[in-house]
């Protein structure tokens, strides 16, 4: 009965209170879920600092190079020992 006598104005004011709240949730959601990656992440590091800076070089170089890329390497240069399996 109280649903009959709401205006389109308070209806839509409702609409958009649930999806603030919604977003609200997401938003609340996904900094949890980043503070537990990041906690992952520091763990991660503590136990093997090598490995880590090992991926985080490896991060970087797969987002600076492309099919597209030509590159010169000195020998003993991190990348080309990782690519020559030294």
């Amino acid at each position: 009965m109280a649903a009959e006598n709401q205006s389109p104005f308070s209806t839509r004011v409702s609409w958009r209170l649930y999806g603030m709240r919604a977003e609200r949730d997401l938003i609340a959601t996904a900094f949890r879920n980043e503070g537990e990656a990041l906690a992952l992440l520091a763990e991660a590091y503590a136990r093997d600092p090598e490995f880590y800076r090992f991926l985080r070089d490896q991060e970087s170089h797969e987002r600076s190079l492309d099919e597209n890329t030509t590159s010169s390497l000195e020998p003993d240069a991190a990348l080309s020992e990782t690519l020559h399996g030294r």
